[in-house]
Order: structure tokens, then C-alpha cells, then sequence
């Protein structure tokens, strides 16, 4: 490996992670879970029996499962069998049971495509689930790049007030079903898919206990149709974006929030970011995400409204800076800057006048159709794939609207635009086909027969090329507003790893060892077992469980240790602690607070949990989490200067990394001021990767001045083009865990996880490694 990708790995990963001129942004945080979990304790008639220690799964897990035991296969039993049909621009649709599908037939033009569909027996995607599944293919030698609309039935017997109904597509390669767009008819109880590929297919149907999670833990549950619920606000919404720098507002927020308050709602508990017992960084965060998912929710019940036919939206300001507003935030993409010009378009399209050509003239205007019939016609599929062109090629809505009336213009003018000898040509064709008369050919005649074939050409011809292109935009916001509901679902499914630690002095015995411990106060349908579990004889406990599953409980901020069971019975807690989670990592510790003299060497491991490079699909070009757009323009800042592919190693060099363990040392020198500390640490980044990878990285020490008071130690590493924050507390007098964070820019979050290190001897040292003499911490 060169010199320039060692330096840029290690300013990446050993927490210097700026390059110059990029700037980062935000991701998806993730700890596994424990394989073996402590199950919770169970409630007879004897009593409360409470496990003796262990890492603990509390409350409920909202993350969703697969029936990874069941196999993909055809249902040979199925009166359905395997159905064919030949697929044409005149037949672009069949069905069959309640199962269908439809192609658009301006893009089905000139082909024949061959259909089958058979009925499968499929996992499935959460426990109890219904599933109708059916896979759909056709022939590989067509030339169709449309959407397809699937129908499929569900089980209409359930009532679906009170049962989940979903849909999804099963993933191969991945053993999953992912979300796909759909709508619910209830009228025919069939499930509506819109998808731009063809696979296994499935409509869901759940009731019972597991309906409470269904829309919480995956995509599959969530109907487009669903969003009608919230219709109404998406213009306040919108403007109100526009008037923030382009950045959705409370309001937004405020819808965001409502959709989670529903998959709450079953909980009782009320989301709400007064009083939460979470970081700030992570209620920003949140904020941000629900913030997102209430602006892609609008902008989708816009399209939908308008695709309805609703044209008093045309009037509302918010429609006409829709489209300014989907670039500023999430990029140019073609279908969402085609918004307004196509609509604006089709709006018109019952304001253009068909005036007729009577007499003399009639034979200039069967002249000009003659050319167009014979040379120049251009079908429903020539105008789509040249919109598409266009599309790509705009910046802007009203760029993209010029472009196309450019493009009617200059072909209604082809024909008097050819020489005189070719437009005498197509006269004689028309006089020999009946027609008389000649001469009188002006300029405003041209104008006339033109703007005519215009009309009619915008009317007849374009008219389903336009409406191909709106339901393209509506698939494409669809899928923006799925994507940041999947952000924002990661987000509250996230594992947080939470620990509780008595402080104690070296030689003495914990106060609570083997005390019970219970979250407090939890809402009334949190089941408290799922939330409780023992301290070991070190007064230590570990666990885990996910932000959703935390809220659902009530959102609980305290710990109650009991000594006996009968004192948990009774209520009766001997402390009372409060805290405050910090995804992905919380340590509450107990006991007096512990004033140690942190000198000396310390060694221990550090964990990236959060990487926004790891936001960065380097084979699309997009992002995903809030800050999407930044960190897009960051990485393309990136790729100028040091091109794709080294971009490409750094991302892949970071996945190998990620969750993983890194051999971490510290050394700390007590200066004369109270509490404060010279100090340095080394990140063995080499040692946690594979022997046989062939990155090369240069381990290098860094220094840093520490504040420890009150049990806290902070301190800041700073380099070139980055600072990174580093917070933790004392668990025992020879133990300091906590986390860190680098920001970059205006961005809060670029690199962060969580860190720990133990008290050695002076001959401890790292086996093969160069620890520094005390006190030599260079230039602070």
C-alpha cells in the first residue's frame, strides 16, 4: 500500500478521520446482542425467581425475525398451479384468483413478453404472519423498463382494524422480505404492489400479540395508502421548509413524531422529547429523522393527491416549491426534478386550443401529417425514453419544463424546417391522395398547423407518456419516504448495551452485590419481569435492550435495587439511581464517587460503532440518515481529490472494522492543579485486523490534557483537521469505561462508539509494542 493511503487511513481511524476538504455526516449505530441472554424471570406461586446473574435481554424485542428454517418453494398442492399469458401493448395486463398484474402499455410497445406466474410457500416475516406469497417472471429477451402493478390476495376473513396487513418481495440472497410500495383495497381485500422488478411476490396478514410490533419492526406493514391518514398538512409543511433554509421544520417534526406515537400508541406510552431520559446528541438526532420522515411524507401525499386528480394543490405555494425543495434536500434526481415541469405540462393541457384548417389550407396541414406519418413519427416509448433523456439532463424544475416544451416546439417545426424541395415533395403526396388548393403558405399558417398538431400531439399522444412519468415520480418519492421511515426505524431498533457498576475501593467488598435490580417507573403494559434482573458478587450487571423496546416500557429513568425479594414484592427499594441512556453504550455506576489518582498506564479496547462513511453506497452514489446530502457532497469533495477507488478502499476498510474490538492504551501523568492530568493513548488499529489484510496502518501515539472531578474524566484529542471527544467515569478504582465521539464540520457525528481500560503493573506493557516513559507526552 502506498504512503498517501496509509496516512489516509490512519488520519480516517485513528481518530484524526478528516481529510481535507470533506466533510462527514451521520449512521447507522448497531451493537449485537448477546448469544446467550439470561432469560427474565418468571412469577409463580412461590415468588419472584430472579436469575443470579448473566447479561440480560430486557423488555421486548422490536427488531423483526425470519423463519430462516422454511424454504422458498413452489406450493405443489395449489389450485392456482403455474399461470402463462403473452403480455402485449393491447393486453398488458392478466389475472388469475385475485392474483395480477399490469404493465404500462406505452412502454409495452412493439414487445411480447411472456408471463408466468406461480403460487410459493415462503418464510415468514414475523411470527403468526399469513402469507400469501406468489412468484412473478418473465422472459429476459424484452426491452420493457416500466413498473409493474401486482395484486395479491389477503386473508379477508380478519378484520383489519383489528389485524396487520402488509406486503413485501423476498430477498434471495439475503433470506429476507423488504418493503415494497403498496396499497390496501379493502373493497377486494387484495394488497396493490408497485415495483420496478420482478420477484417473490407476498401479501401478510398478523393478529394477535405480535400486531403490536408488526409496523414497529420491519417495512413490510406500512401501506402507501396509509399516509391518507395524514393527509392535509403537507402544504404548511412544505412552505415551512422552504422558509428554513430548505430544512424541515417542527412541523414535520411534529408528523414524524405522529407516526411513531401510532406504533406507540399500543404501549400507551406518548412520545414525547420533554423530560426523555436520553442524551441530547441522541434527541437531536431523532428530531432530525422524524423531521425527515414528515417532509418525504408530504411530498409523497402530494404527488398522490395530484395523481388523484385533486387540482386545488396546483394553486397551494407549497406545490411550486415542492420540486426546489426535493433537490436542496435530496439531491436532483431525475424523477423529482421532472415534478413540476410535467405536471405544469399536464395541467395546461386542457388550455391548448385545437383550431381547424378549412379549404386552400387543407393540404399544407395533410402534407405536414404525411411527413410526420411516413419519416418522422415518434411513438408512446420514443417520447418517454426522450423525457427521460431530459430529465437527466435538468437541474431544476423550470429547466426541466423549458426542455420539454424545446423539445414539442422543435418537433412540430421539423417538417417546416425541411427545404423547399422536401416540403414540395410531401405537397405533390398529399394532391395525389385527393387533396386540392396550394399556395397562401405564411408563416402564420405554419404557426397554426403546428400549434394544432401540438394540441392534439399533448392530448393523445403525450398525454399517457405524462402520466407514465408522474406515477414514475410518485414510486420514486415513495421510495425516498421509505428510506428515511427505514432510517428512522433503525434508529429506535438500535441495541443499546447497558451496564451497572458499584463503585469500590480496591481490598473492600460491594454494598450490593446480589441485589435485585429493577427499571422505574415502567408504564402499565410492561410486563416489570422483562425488566429485572441481579447484581453479581462484583455489584455488577450487563444487558441489553433496544430504544423502542425502552420506550414502549414507559421510558423508564431510574434503577431500584432491592435486597430481598420480599423488598421487591413490597416496593420497597434501598436506592434509588437515575440515569440518563446514551445509545449505543450506557454505564451507570453506584456507590461513593471514587476520587483515584489516574496515574499510570492503562490498557483496555475501543469499539466504532458508528461510521457515516458507512451511510455512502459507493455504486449508486446515495446516502442514507439525516445528513445524506452531506455526507454525498462531502464524499464526492473526497473522490476529486483522491479518486473513487481509494474511496472505495477506505469504505471497505472501515467495514472490517466496525463493531470490532481494537487493543486501546492509555498513560496518565498527575499535573499540579487539582484533577488534571497530562496524558497519551495509542489505538492498535494493525492489531484488529486479519494477518492476511493487505492494509498497512501506522499505529501512532497521541496526547491530550484530561479534567477528571467528580468520578468524570474528559479530555479531547486534537489533530490537524479533527478534534475527538472522549468521556468516561471510574467503575472501580482500576477501571474507566465510557465513549467518544469526532465531529466534523457542522455535523455532530462522524466516527463514535465506546471505550474501557484497566489499571496495569509497570511491567504490563504491550507485547511487542513501544509504551511511553512517563511523562513523555511531547507537544500538548
Amino acid at each position: 500500500m502506498n504512503k498517501k493511503l496509509t496516512i489516509i487511513l490512519v488520519y480516517i481511524l485513528c481518530f484524526t478521520v478528516f481529510i481535507s476538504g470533506c466533510g462527514l455526516g451521520s449512521s447507522e449505530m448497531e451493537i449485537e446482542a448477546q448469544t446467550e441472554v439470561v432469560p427474565p424471570v418468571e412469577i409463580d406461586e412461590e415468588g419472584i425467581q430472579v436469575p443470579q446473574e448473566g447479561n440480560y435481554s430486557f423488555g421486548i424485542d422490536t427488531s423483526s425475525f425470519y423463519d430462516r428454517e422454511q424454504d422458498l418453494e413452489p406450493d405443489r398442492d395449489s389450485s392456482f398451479g403455474s399461470q402463462t399469458q403473452v403480455l402485449t401493448a393491447e393486453n398488458p395486463g392478466f389475472s388469475h384468483e385475485g392474483v395480477g398484474i399490469q404493465l404500462s402499455p406505452v412502454l409495452l410497445e412493439g414487445e411480447e413478453i411472456e408471463l408466468e406466474i406461480q403460487e410459493m410457500i415462503a418464510p415468514q416475516p414475523l411470527g403468526a404472519t399469513k402469507v400469501n406469497a406468489y412468484d412473478f417472471s418473465i422472459n429476459s429477451n424484452n426491452d420493457y423498463q416500466g413498473f409493474y402493478v401486482i395484486s395479491i390476495p389477503y386473508d379477508g376473513e380478519l378484520d383489519r382494524d383489528e389485524a396487520a396487513v402488509g406486503a413485501g418481495y423476498f430477498n434471495e440472497s439475503t433470506w429476507e422480505w423488504e418493503p415494497v410500495m403498496f396499497e390496501v383495497d379493502q373493497g377486494n381485500q387484495q394488497v396493490i404492489i408497485t415495483t420496478d422488478h420482478l420477484s417473490t411476490f407476498g401479501s401478510f396478514t398478523i393478529v394477535g400479540e405480535n400486531t403490536r410490533y408488526a409496523r414497529i419492526s420491519s417495512d413490510l406493514f406500512e401501506a402507501h395508502d396509509f399516509l391518507s391518514k395524514y393527509s392535509g398538512s403537507y402544504g404548511e409543511i412544505i412552505e415551512e421548509a422552504i422558509n428554513n433554509n430548505m430544512s424541515p421544520g417542527m412541523k414535520a417534526v411534529e408528523l414524524g413524531r405522529s407516526v411513531v406515537g401510532d406504533w406507540l400508541s399500543a404501549s400507551g406510552y406518548l412520545l414525547t422529547f420533554e423530560g426523555i431520559a436520553y442524551s441530547s446528541e441522541f434527541i437531536s438526532n431523532l428530531s432530525d429523522m422524524m423531521g425527515n420522515v414528515g417532509a418525504s411524507m408530504a411530498l409523497v401525499q402530494l404527488a398522490t393527491d395530484y395523481s388523484r386528480g385533486d387540482e386545488r394543490i396546483m394553486a397551494l405555494n407549497a406545490f411550486k416549491n415542492a420540486g426546489n425543495f426535493m433537490i436542496s434536500r435530496w439531491g436532483t434526481k431525475a424523477l423529482s426534478v421532472a415534478m413540476l415541469g410535467v405536471t405544469a405540462i399536464d395541467y395546461s393541457l386542457n388550455r391548448l386550443a385545437n383550431e381547424l384548417i378549412k379549404g386552400r389550407e387543407e393540404i399544407w396541414e395533410q402534407a405536414y401529417r404525411l411527413y410526420y406519418k411516413e419519416n418522422h413519427a415518434r411513438s408512446g416509448r420514443d417520447w418517454y425514453n426522450r423525457l427521460r433523456e431530459l430529465q437527466s439532463q435538468s437541474e431544476s424544475p423550470d429547466q426541466f419544463q423549458r426542455l420539454v416544451e424545446t423539445e414539442v416546439n422543435m418537433y412540430t417545426y421539423l417538417f417546416w424546417n425541411e427545404t423547399e424541395d422536401t416540403i414540395a415533395f410531401y405537397q405533390s403526396e398529399a394532391m395525389s391522395s385527393g387533396f386540392t388548393g396550394g399556395g397562401g403558405l405564411n408563416e402564420k399558417l405554419k404557426e397554426r398547423i403546428a400549434d394544432a398538431y401540438k394540441s392534439e400531439l399533448l392530448l393523445d399522444s403525450l398525454e399517457p407518456v405524462f402520466r407514465q412519468v408522474e406515477r414514475d415520480l410518485r414510486y420514486e418519492q415513495f421510495e425516498e419516504y421509505q428510506q428515511e421511515l427505514a432510517a428512522l426505524k433503525d434508529e429506535l431498533n438500535q441495541l443499546v448495551k447497558f451496564e451497572i457498576q458499584e463503585r469500590v475501593t480496591e481490598g473492600e467488598n460491594p454494598n450490593y452485590a446480589g441485589y435485585i435490580m429493577r427499571f422505574a417507573t415502567l408504564s402499565e403494559d410492561a410486563e416489570p419481569a422483562r425488566w429485572t434482573g441481579r447484581l453479581n458478587e462484583e455489584g455488577y450487571i450487563s444487558g441489553s435492550f433496544t430504544v423502542l423496546g425502552h420506550l414502549m416500557a414507559g421510558a423508564p429513568s431510574q434503577i431500584e435495587l432491592y435486597e430481598t425479594v420480599e423488598d421487591l414484592q413490597a416496593g420497597n427499594p434501598e436506592l434509588v439511581v437515575d440515569f440518563v441512556v446514551d445509545v449505543p453504550h450506557t454505564v451507570v455506576t453506584i456507590g461513593e464517587i471514587l476520587e483515584e489518582d489516574l496515574s499510570g498506564t492503562w490498557k483496555g479496547s475501543f469499539v466504532i460503532t458508528y461510521a457515516a462513511l458507512l451511510e455512502y453506497d459507493i455504486s449508486t452514489g446515495e446516502a442514507t440518515g439525516p445528513d445524506s446530502q452531506d455526507i454525498i457532497e462531502a464524499v464526492e469533495a473526497c473522490e476529486d481529490e483522491f479518486g473513487q477507488a481509494m474511496m472505495a478502499i477506505i469504505i471497505n476498510f472501515l467495514e472490517k472494522l466496525i463493531d470490532t474490538d481494537i487493543p486501546l492504551t492509555m498513560e496518565f501523568v498527575e499535573k499540579e492543579e487539582e484533577g488534571r492530568y497530562s496524558g497519551s493513548l495509542i489505538t492498535y488499529i494493525s492489531k484488529a485486523l486479519p494477518e492476511d489484510s493487505p492494509y498497512e496502518v501506522e499505529d501512532e501515539w497521541k496526547y491530550f490534557d484530561a479534567v477528571y472531578k467528580e468520578g468524570i474524566l474528559e479530555f479531547a484529542v486534537h489533530d490537524e483537521d479533527s478534534t475527538t471527544y472522549y468521556t468516561g467515569q471510574l467503575e472501580t478504582s482500576d477501571r474507566l469505561s465510557g465513549t467518544f465521539n469526532t465531529p466534523s464540520g457542522e455535523m455532530e457525528n462522524f466516527i463514535s462508539g465506546y471505550w474501557w481500560i484497566e489499571r496495569i503493573e509497570a511491567d504490563e506493557g504491550e507485547d511487542g509494542q513501544e509504551d511511553p516513559a512517563p511523562g513523555d507526552f511531547g507537544d500538548n
